[in-house]
């Protein structure tokens, strides 16, 4: 790559990770909830029939004097009128030894400034009962705006978004390793446990931004650190182990990296322990997207986030193997390794240059575990990786659309079996699944027809 390249590459990462930073408004989740639960105390007979219509933050000042406003803008119906009604409140953070998390100094109902004894009361009279934590209008946001759907809709709506972040984990490392599949002709179970590190390294970024209040920074410095470990991790066994097998036999790299699989998995145990390594809870806060009298159907911000990721970084792949030089000579090597040699590819930088980015995709698929289940475990790089392995040989050798399109059907295979059928069996169907489609077609959904053999 030139260095205008390099430059303009840098360039383009820089304004995503900026963008990604400023797509979150900074509403404090607590802070909201305590002011809607202010509303539901001021209006008194009404609150059962208010309605929140927005909700607005500032912020003004820095370090202690730092201060927050929340607007609620909520709507009251009295039979066949409707009126609006803004609740403003404000906050200033905590002094040091002070037991309360967020200190509410300043109250506006309508423009008008709550006295200082009425707000006295307002505390210790309502917010400090036990039920006024149940009298919150909006438990789950935008619940008063979500549209009706039928059961049946929501039902699968929510079980396809409860899913959509597993396949986009399975998916990424799919691609990661296949291509490796594909330029070695040979599967390499260690980008589960490179993962795995990846997901250890983005739960350290995080945890590290997260002491700036910033939910967007922390998920970038996640990002950020988990894919450095994961890259540095698979540069390393790719240089030193990995590429030096490559003109050996199939079984001498196979066993390799499943050495190189148990070495990290036993490095994770002893260097982190049995328990979850888990960053700070990032965009947890449920909203609600439709609903069906008592069933909501909620997403978090986060699974947003890992599914939009997750779909990003799979067409960027997809269509860079298409268009850069790059792509072009890992395709010509994966078709015929000894005429692309003659055509002036060097097969050991190919090699490093696949490893390096099955490295990065790995970084991202254990990002996203971190971020979208909480935490990963020294266990978790083996199942992951199994699973990769499998949609990459399903979707065909060298193919990296079959690997996007076997990652999809596993991830849907699984989602719909633990929402209808017993869990415990759901690894099993899977492997059926697989077996019965390789059965009817050796080369995999997108591959060629026939295997083909490689020495």
């Amino acid at each position: 790559m030139t260095p205008a390249r390099r430059g303009r590459s840098a360039a383009v990462i820089t304004l995503l990770a900026v963008g990604l930073v400023g797509c979150f408004d900074g509403i404090d989740p607590g802070e909201a909830r305590l002011c809607r639960i202010v509303a539901v105390g001021l209006s008194g007979a009404d609150a059962e029939r208010l309605s929140v219509v927005a909700t607005r933050s500032s912020e003004r000042g820095a370090g202690a004097e730092a201060r927050s406003t929340i607007e609620i803008v909520y709507e009251v119906a009295a039979g066949e009128t409707r009126r609006l009604h803004v609740v403003g409140c404000l906050f200033v953070r905590p002094r040091e030894g002070d037991v309360h998390p967020r200190h509410l100094v300043g109250v506006e109902l309508d423009g008008r400034r709550m006295g200082g004894e009425r707000l006295h009361l307002t505390r210790r009279f309502w917010l400090e009962l036990p039920e006024s934590a149940r009298a919150d209008p909006e438990s789950i946001a935008g619940l008063s705006r979500a549209p009706e759907v039928p059961r049946r809709l929501a039902v699968a709506l929510q079980t396809a978004i409860s899913g959509l972040p597993q396949a986009g984990i399975y998916i990424v490392l799919a691609l990661a390793n296949a291509l490796v599949l594909g330029l070695a002709g040979r599967a390499n179970l260690a980008y589960g446990e490179i993962a795995a590190f990846g997901g250890f390294g983005a739960a350290l970024g995080a945890t590290i931004a997260g002491g700036t209040g910033a939910p967007g920074l922390a998920l970038v410095a996640g990002l950020v650190a988990g894919v450095w470990t994961a890259w540095g991790w698979a540069g390393a066994a790719g240089r030193t182990i990995f590429e030096p097998l490559a003109s050996r036999r199939a079984q001498a790299s196979l066993i390799a990296s499943l050495s190189v699989a148990l070495v990290l998995g036993e490095i994770a145990r002893l260097a982190q322990g049995s328990g979850a390594r888990s960053g700070p809870p990032l965009l947890d806060a449920p909203v609600a997207l439709a609903r069906s009298a008592d069933l909501v159907v909620t997403a978090t911000p986060m699974t947003l986030v890992s599914v939009g990721l997750a779909s990003l970084v799979a067409f960027a792949v997809l269509v860079g193997m298409q268009q850069s030089r790059f792509g072009r000579a890992w395709r010509a090597a994966s078709d015929d390794p000894l005429a692309a040699r003659l055509l002036g590819v060097d097969p050991r930088r190919l090699a490093v240059a696949t490893y390096g980015l099955a490295g990065i995709l790995a970084g991202v698929a254990g990002t996203l575990v971190t971020l979208a289940a909480g935490g990963v475990t020294h266990g978790t790089g083996l199942v992951m990786g199994l699973k990769a392995v499998i949609a990459a040989i399903l979707g065909g050798s060298g193919s990296l659309a079959g690997a996007v399109l076997a990652a999809l059907l596993i991830g849907a295979v699984e989602t719909v079996w633990s929402a209808v059928l017993p869990i415990e069996h759901r690894d099993t169907a899977v492997l059926v699944l697989v077996s019965a489609v390789l059965v009817g077609r050796s080369g995999g959904l997108a591959g060629f027809p026939d295997l083909e053999r490689r020495a």
